[in-house]
């Protein structure tokens, strides 16, 4: 077993998402496709629901502002969801979606995207075609949604830090992170120290973070989805442990132009003082200063990544509505009427909600 698996139902591994996956082949690169199913209902997790991804997500990230233009905002896009899942937006092929974070796509990983999203097109035309997660220049992006016959718009804020000299941040509260790790002297494992119970612990304390703490659309993974991805290096696992016990943990996945973050947990029922979370960020900014890289840890959180020196960067969604029914048409239409104007209001808005 390889890490995306090459076919498959994602129930062994998401609990809160019902979809398949399927793999296709363009410009010599094999690409993971998840077709979600239309019935998955409003909390399903942002990997395999589109809607819940586009829509719902930043509606609930919209909840916690009270202002007039957070209601109206919150009004807007639950009525957009709605309407969305009665046309049947979530019957969706999201493509380069590895079931870890968004799998995001730097400016090398666009090679061969459109004709992947073209292919996917072509094998499920009654399906809406993505891609998310893109993180390139903007031309860049216009250019390859052109050559799939698609729609590109910003759809969130991700933060990362470029590490390629060697140099941690010299903000002072990621000085104050390391200096806390250092001082925490708690033990450090790698990949292939994890026991199973480490990954039941890493497990537990990722569950209690993003589903405890962060929202049910997050995905709600299971311990043989961990066990997997550790098993066939689909992410590379970090941790911290005091006295034989996992405290902390993290995983990096190497996507070529950066290193991304899409596991990461603490255990919760230890005094905030310990500072968990603030050491496996500071040891995960180790790991890419040691491997001069970029290390892009996704949205969410965005005011105590700034403070750290996290740049800023708009990731891109890329669209091809079907072209089988009338709903589909209607939607393509619309999607090319408002590219422009999207492309300059929703930065705005999530950087003022969602950032």
């Amino acid at each position: 077993m390889s890490w995306p698996p090459e076919s498959g139902d994602t129930a062994p591994w998401i609990v809160n998402g019902k979809a398949r996956l399927e793999t296709l082949a363009a410009a010599g690169k094999r690409w993971t496709v998840t077709l979600g199913d239309a019935d998955q209902g409003r909390q399903a997790t942002w990997l395999t629901s589109l809607v819940s991804a586009l829509i719902g997500t930043p509606k609930d990230e919209a909840i916690s502002t009270g202002d007039a233009a957070g209601r109206f905002l919150r009004l807007v896009l639950g009525l957009v969801e709605r309407l969305a899942l009665f046309a049947g937006a979530d019957k969706a092929a999201i493509v380069n979606n590895a079931l870890l974070s968004v799998s995001p796509i730097g400016p090398s990983g666009l090679h061969g995207l459109a004709g992947a999203l073209r292919e996917a097109a072509a094998r499920w035309p009654k399906r809406v075609v993505a891609a998310r997660g893109i993180v390139a220049h903007r031309d860049a992006v216009k250019a390859c949604a052109a050559l799939a016959g698609g729609t590109s718009f910003p759809s969130r804020v991700s933060y990362a830090f470029d590490l390629t000299e060697r140099k941690l941040p010299d903000k002072i509260n990621a000085e104050r992170d390391q200096a806390l790790l250092r001082k925490a002297k708690l033990e450090r494992i790698v990949h292939d120290d994890f026991t199973l119970a480490d990954l039941d612990a890493a497990h537990a304390q990722y569950t209690a973070v993003y589903i405890g703490r962060h929202g049910s659309r997050n995905p709600q993974l299971t311990p043989v989805f961990f066990a997997d991805v550790h098993r066939t290096r689909g992410a590379e696992f970090f941790g911290l442990k005091s006295n034989g016990v996992l405290q902390a943990f993290v995983a990096l996945r190497d996507h070529g132009d950066f290193l991304s973050v899409p596991l990461i947990g603490y255990r919760t029922d230890v005094d905030k003082k310990a500072g968990l979370y603030r050491q496996i960020f500071a040891l995960a900014l180790e790991i890419g200063r040691e491997r001069k890289a970029i290390v892009n840890f996704g949205a969410g959180a965005g005011h105590y990544k700034k403070l750290r020196g996290a740049n800023l960067a708009i990731e891109y969604t890329i669209i091809i509505p079907t072209r089988a029914t009338m709903v589909g048409r209607a939607l393509h239409a619309m999607l090319k009427a408002s590219e422009e104007p999207l492309e300059r209001l929703v930065p705005k808005a999530i950087s003022r909600f969602g950032g």
